[in-house]
């Protein structure tokens, strides 16, 4: 049997060799395509620009309010005593009672407006005299409280009115 394959093999490779050459240059040669230019691995292909879009692009308003100015006014402070006050010692101009904190503030400041004295912060809600009208006066519990403090020039800072 394996003299039988051997036969085989021998007769197929005679009979390859007996072919003309004609035969083999009537086969077409294989297809050549075109191979990629060769790249580096360390550099990157370029990435193409992005096209330019003639939209706007809205900018949010992230920059910072600017900082009230200060005014160095005269300021001082008043109670709740009936000689210091017209009618009823603890309603303020606007209605409100009175309250620590509370501020009477010239008439060119509406009601609520809030005013920075040194580092506290104070709520406008009653007023002066009119011949006071270019300080601010401090309301105090106490009338001894009120003439310690006394007439005093500070810097004011209008927050929010």
């Amino acid at each position: 049997m394996l003299q039988l394959r051997y036969t085989l093999v021998l007769v197929l490779i005679v009979s390859i060799a007996c072919i003309p050459a004609s035969i083999f240059a009537s086969i077409p040669a294989p297809l050549q395509l075109p191979l990629p230019a060769p790249t580096s691995p360390s550099i990157p292909a370029p990435i193409p620009p992005a096209p330019i879009l003639d939209v706007p692009i809205p900018i949010p308003d992230i920059l910072p309010a600017p900082t009230p100015p200060l005014v160095r006014v005269t300021v001082t402070a008043y109670s709740s005593s009936p000689d210091e006050t017209s009618g009823d010692p603890f309603i303020t101009a606007s209605g409100r009672r009175v309250f620590d904190g509370l501020v009477a503030c010239p008439r060119s400041l509406p009601f609520g407006t809030v005013v920075k004295i040194g580092t506290r912060l104070y709520h406008c809600f009653d007023r002066l005299h009119q011949k006071y009208d270019d300080r601010f006066d401090i309301w105090m519990a106490t009338k001894d409280a009120a003439l310690l403090f006394g007439k005093r020039q500070l810097l004011v800072q209008i927050m929010r009115g």
